[in-house]
């Protein structure tokens, strides 16, 4: 099912037809300095259902903040 699986950050495609592209990193890496990012995973299962998630920052320093709430 690998064959049909497509992933892309941003405008890069990293993965397709069953083989990953790691010479199009630098890339997908320069699009995910950006401060609102496109990742796109598609299945390849068929059908036309898709999903929107919205998230926040994860840099560091968000993170070292909120570790130290407690449960």
């Amino acid at each position: 099912m690998l064959d049909r699986a497509v992933v892309k950050i941003g405008p890069t495609v990293l993965f397709e037809d069953g083989r990953p592209f790691d010479d199009r990193a630098p890339a997908a890496a320069a699009h995910l300095q950006n401060r609102e990012i496109a990742i796109e995973v598609d299945l390849g299962a068929g059908g036309s259902d898709s999903a929107t998630v919205w998230t926040c920052d994860l840099s560091a320093e968000y993170v070292r903040i909120n570790a130290d709430y407690r449960t």
